[in-house]
């Protein structure tokens, strides 16, 4: 299974899973020891899990822009980056244009991969 390490964490230090491999292009700092994917040899397999915050398409621009602005500051404090840090997660603050682009770049990653694998939503 792919799943977030912040998700998965507690059942590895608990023994309960064991991982092979980080769909990254870097090791995990909190897991040291399992291999990334460009370790192992598939440079093309990456997965990194991100989240992001969206307002509805009727709020105005400029109320759209402070809660950017208050967001990107909020993931740039030293505290919150390091409750991430504890558990695996990292801190990607970016602006709208940026996430649009990041949007745009995962939907041409995986729209290609879903049509050479010929998945369908049921």
């Amino acid at each position: 299974m792919i799943l977030d390490i912040t998700v998965l964490l507690p059942h590895i230090r608990a023994g309960k899973i064991k991982p092979v491999m980080i769909t990254s292009d870097t090791r995990a700092k909190l897991l040291p020891d399992v291999q990334s994917a460009v370790d192992a040899g598939l440079p093309k397999v990456n997965s990194d899990n991100w989240y992001a915050l969206f307002t509805g398409a009727g709020v105005p621009a400029a109320a759209r822009a402070r809660l950017a602005a208050a967001a990107a500051e909020t993931l740039r404090t030293p505290e919150l980056i390091e409750e991430y840090a504890k558990l695996g997660a990292l801190s990607a603050p970016t602006t709208p244009e940026g996430l649009a682009k990041h949007i745009d770049e995962e939907w041409t990653k995986w729209g290609a991969i879903i049509k050479a694998a010929n998945i369908k939503l049921d």
